[in-house]
C-alpha cells in the first residue's frame, strides 16, 4: 500500500540531498489534508528538502538551497518552508529583491 502521510525530517538530512520518494508510492500529494490524485494533468512535484511528492500547490515555493549544492531557484514544499525559518527567510528575502526589481522597471 501506498504512503499517503510525510514523515518528519530529521534535521542532519539537510546536510545532504534526500533521496526521492518514488513516484509509484505516492499516487496522491503528501500535504497532510490535500489528496489530490496525480494524473497526466496533475504532477508530481519533489520537494527539494525533503524529498517527498506534493501538488503544484504545494510546492510553489522556489528559493536557492546552497548547502545542498542547489544555486538556482528549486521547489520547497510548504512544510519544509515552515520547519526550516532560514528556507523561510531566503525565500522572504527573494520575494522582497524581486518585488524592488519590478517597482524599478515600472518606473
Amino acid at each position: 500500500m501506498a504512503k499517503q502521510k510525510k514523515e518528519e525530517v530529521e534535521p542532519h538530512l539537510l546536510a545532504k540531498r534526500p533521496e526521492w520518494q518514488p513516484d509509484r508510492e505516492w499516487p496522491r500529494c503528501g500535504e497532510a489534508g490535500c489528496g489530490v490524485l496525480f494524473s497526466m494533468t496533475k504532477r508530481r512535484h519533489h520537494c527539494r528538502v525533503c524529498g517527498y511528492i506534493f501538488c503544484h500547490e504545494h510546492t510553489q515555493t522556489k528559493v536557492p538551497i546552497p548547502h545542498l549544492g542547489y544555486t538556482t531557484e528549486e521547489r520547497v514544499c510548504v512544510s519544509c518552508v515552515e520547519r526550516y525559518p532560514d528556507l523561510h527567510d531566503a525565500f522572504e528575502r527573494l520575494q522582497q529583491e524581486k518585488n524592488k526589481g519590478k517597482k524599478k522597471t515600472k518606473a
